[in-house]
């Protein structure tokens, strides 16, 4: 276990590991069988005067924490990759001088004594390591002119190993030096017979080629042999490289450590571009050179990379002649392990698919450092290699728009921001689409920007996406994702497609696919295909979205009708817990959906605060698909909150969908209640006589349908309507005929609501005593039932008839509670009303510094809510003169 722990000291070494190396094909049945020698071991580091601590349990594995330079094998490699800086660098003294050190430290056999299949392994390729110290050794003494004494010293060595070519072609080299040329003739045809009788094979190229220039009586052209080959495989940095400046600085920390860096991100994110910008500038930190291979893991099936077929090219950049290299993967491995053993190389293995077709292409060694970009995450190289997991993820806006700049000039790209906004929104902020626009950009330089973000818009995305060839046709990269999926994995990948976006929850994901799917949505996000964004919900690009959609045609009307039942009842849930006066009646969900579970009205608001998006765009969808009874259904669901947020542009659009659809279904009840919301949003935008028209009207509908709260809630909101339009006594009428309908069906909550209005009404016609009276019965009502939508309204409306009468301490303490509420409940648009009353009454009492902070707290409320609010504009400024 030890040994084990010592060939990489301060990294912890999994559990499993650790059981495979030391009991090999025969573990133990006992889970915890590591920790009886982990316990011995501390005690006998203990009794040798050591400190048991530095044998500890880290992530899942054993880590001993000492030093690299106290263990004989990595001081002896240490050593050695400095011998071969020496010998690079022309000095064979100093390199002859550092080898004979790694050498005294170094036992002919290693791990002696220790069995097990690993152990071989491990002594098989120690041993050989060892023998290429012998040779490098011999080498540098034979350029420095000891020949005789290099053949005494190989002889020996040959002898016990008659295939390990370095000593035999150094021993050769030896020879012919002292002019013993027969007897290296003689070393040779050694050599050749045990390759022959051990590998059935030839020697090396370079030993044949030696041994030719021996049989024409040829000194070798010089006994100053080259090192090891340092390869330089890198492909061009790319020109223009932009931003990234997070994943370069995480890129860096990897150089402090021999652990793997993952790359990964979705198609096109730029992965491979970031790998090779980041290679070219560190590469002069890694004298070994710089390997480069692309294991084309999301491409074309037949375009993925075996790793045999990796280590051969790997092999034959690190000098192996093409005979000696073996056939099978795992003799390859142990080869490229050796070779690199003791050197300092950067490896980049490019477009990986998986973790096993990296593993082999891992150094068993510290030195090197390895960047592997993926799509997928690679877990299983996190969790088992300890490998870095870098995420890349999409170019912000300013990214975006610095890309474009230096393909097309700034001058272009200043002349049409607009433009610029535009394209990068249309191409995600994702590299290789902003790349193929800048490229037809470049190509049409009399082209506007604005003329091609309009071809993004208007049509088929993807056809304006493509360069042309696969590697650039945006719509070909997603399918190489695509098509490396599970077949549960593909399925829902297309459901999701049906998702307008812009974030979906397990929960719809479970709807659309008709049973649970949390396993298949880590398939998606290893994938890169989605990434989690806030708490239990996933996003995906515009792009994937749109090429997401292609795949799930028209055909997956069921899974379209599932989501929108998930998105209808859960909408109508946390509306009847965030207080609604209204109740939505809704037929049961589609079997297979899965409607979320909303505990309370705090949850119940962050629900619609998070889906909001959501449900405007499922709205749009559900009128276009011929979802009418849901368009009009998600219409309502939503009013409530959307006045609440004062979202009134939103409420006109949609409730204007909702009622097309209503109409459609001849559902007089839906239309009459979507001609009142949208007479609200109207009157909240300044269209009264619209709003006027709209709520006669939807009175009517209820008063045909004999739908009597209905239609004393629409005489409540018509008494609103007139008072914003200057006609109290008008809306006082109408606040009057809604409570006496309340009163007639014993209504309490619409009572309350008749009552603030009724009180409202005479504070405004400044009769103070019957407002404060109604108003005292409507807030009595509104605590007894719980509505705190109301009680706020209420308070306000206190708080307005004491303003009204001069009473302005007791008016600032009704505002204050008001102001409370909104914001408890969520209230936007009243709470800047409020906030604005407060500050006009503060301002009356002289406190001009506590006015200014309400009005400027209410200024910001409006601008969230895009409301003009010219006359509060007008307050702030002269309160800062």
């Amino acid at each position: 276990m030890i040994a084990v722990l010592l060939l990489t000291p301060g990294r912890s070494v999994p559990v499993g590991t650790l059981v495979d190396r030391i009991w090999g094909a025969y573990p133990p049945r006992a889970s915890n069988a590591v920790a009886p020698y982990v316990a011995r071991l501390r005690r006998v580091i203990a009794a040798a005067g050591g400190d048991p601590g530095l044998l500890q349990f880290v992530s899942g594995g054993y880590r001993i924490d000492v030093a690299a330079e106290q263990v004989d094998l990595h001081r002896a490699r240490r050593l050695a990759a400095a011998a071969r800086e020496a010998q690079r660098a022309g000095d064979d003294k100093s390199s002859a001088g550092l080898l004979r050190q790694a050498l005294a430290g170094w036992e002919p056999i290693a791990l002696a004594g220790l069995p097990g299949d690993w152990a071989a392994r491990v002594r098989e390729a120690l041993h050989r390591e060892r023998l290429d110290l012998l040779a490098d050794l011999a080498e540098a003494r034979l350029r420095l002119g000891f020949a005789d004494a290099v053949v005494e010293e190989l002889r020996p060595v040959a002898a016990e190993h008659p295939t390990a070519e370095r000593v035999v072609a150094a021993l050769m080299r030896a020879l012919s030096a002292g002019g013993r040329v027969p007897e290296a003739l003689e070393c040779y045809a050694r050599l050749r017979a045990a390759v022959s009788d051990e590998l059935g094979s030839e020697p090396g190229a370079a030993v044949r080629e030696l041994h030719v220039e021996l049989l024409r009586g040829n000194e070798p052209a010089s006994n100053r042999v080259p090192g090891p080959a340092v390869p330089a495989q890198l492909p061009a940095d790319v020109a223009g490289f932009t931003a990234r400046e997070d994943e370069l600085r995480r890129l860096d920390e990897a150089l402090g450590d021999d652990r793997p860096v993952v790359l990964a991100g979705t198609a096109g994110v730029g992965k491979t571009t970031l790998a090779v910008h980041w290679a070219h500038r560190v590469r002069h930190r890694f004298p070994g050179g710089q390997l480069f291979v692309n294991l084309g893991g999301f491409g074309p099936v037949e375009s993925v990379l075996p790793p045999e077929e990796a280590l051969r090219g790997f092999l034959e950049a690190l000098g192996v002649p093409g005979p000696r290299i073996p056939r099978e993967l795992p003799a390859r491995a142990a080869m490229f392990r050796t070779l690199v053993a003791g050197r300092r190389l950067l490896i980049i293995l490019d477009n990986a698919r998986d973790a096993d077709q990296v593993r082999p292409l891992l150094p068993g060694t510290p030195g090197s450092v390895v960047a592997i970009t993926s799509r997928d995450q690679l877990l299983s190289l996190v969790a088992i290699e300890a490998a870095r997991l870098v995420n890349v993820g999409l170019l912000t806006q300013a990214e975006a728009r610095t890309m474009l700049a230096w393909r097309l000039g700034d001058q272009r790209v200043d002349a049409e921001p607009a433009a610029v906004r535009r394209l990068g929104d249309a191409c995600a902020h994702l590299p290789i689409a902003l790349a193929i626009v800048a490229a037809r950009a470049a190509g049409r330089p009399d082209l506007p920007l604005a003329s091609l973000a309009d071809q993004l818009t208007a049509g088929d995305r993807f056809d304006v996406l493509d360069g042309h060839d696969a590697s650039s046709n945006v719509r070909m990269v997603f399918s190489w994702s695509y098509r490396s999926l599970k077949p549960a994995a593909a399925r829902l990948f297309r459901l999701l497609g049906l998702h307008p976006g812009p974030a979906f929850t397990a929960t719809a994901a479970a709807s659309l696919a008709g049973h649970p799917v949390d396993q298949v949505l880590d398939e998606l996000v290893q994938a890169h295909l989605f990434v989690p964004a806030a708490t239990g919900r996933y996003e995906q690009h515009d792009l994937l979205r749109a090429y997401a959609a292609e795949l799930a045609g028209t055909d997956e009307r069921d899974a379209l009708h599932r989501l929108l039942d998930h998105y209808l009842h859960g909408a109508s849930k946390a509306m009847r817990l965030n207080h609604t006066p209204s109740v939505l009646t809704l037929p049961p969900a589609q079997p297979g959906t899965v409607v979320d579970e909303i505990a309370d009205d705090s949850a119940a608001l962050a629900w619609l605060i998070a889906n909001d998006s959501v449900l405007t765009r499922l709205i749009r969808l559900a009128g276009q698909a011929g979802f009418d009874g849901h368009a009009w259904r998600l219409a309502r669901a939503r009013d409530h909150f959307a006045v609440r947020q004062g979202r009134w542009n939103d409420l006109v659009e949609l409730d204007q969908i909702g009622l097309r659809a209503a109409r459609r279904t001849g559902d007089r009840a839906a239309e009459a209640e979507l001609l009142r919301s949208l007479a609200r949003a109207l009157l909240m935008l300044g269209d009264h006589d619209g709003a006027r028209r709209h709520a006669l009207t939807a009175a009517g509908h209820f008063h045909e349908l004999g739908e009597q709260t209905s239609e004393a809630q629409t005489h409540h909101f018509l008494a609103d309507i007139f008072d914003r339009m200057g006609q109290p006594r008008t809306a006082l009428r109408h606040a009057r005929t809604a409570l006496r309908v309340y009163e007639a069906i014993d209504d309490r909550a619409g009572m309350a609501r008749a009552l603030n209005a009724t009180g409202w009404c005479h504070a405004v016609l400044g009769e103070h005593r019957l407002a404060v009276e109604h108003c005292a019965r409507a807030l009595a009502f509104f605590r007894e039932i719980g509505d705190r939508d109301g009680e706020a309204a209420t308070q306000g409306s206190l708080g307005y008839a004491c303003e009204q009468s001069g009473e302005l301490d007791a008016a600032i303490g009704h505002y204050n509670q008001s102001v409370r509420l909104c914001r408890e409940i969520g209230e936007r648009f009243y709470l800047a009303d409020t906030l604005t009353h407060l500050g006009d009454c503060l301002r009356a009492k002289g406190d001009r510094r506590a006015a200014r902070a309400a009005w400027s707290e209410a200024l910001d409320v409006f601008d969230e809510l895009d409301h003009p609010a010219q006359d509060l504009r007008v307050k702030l400024a002269a309160a800062s003169e």
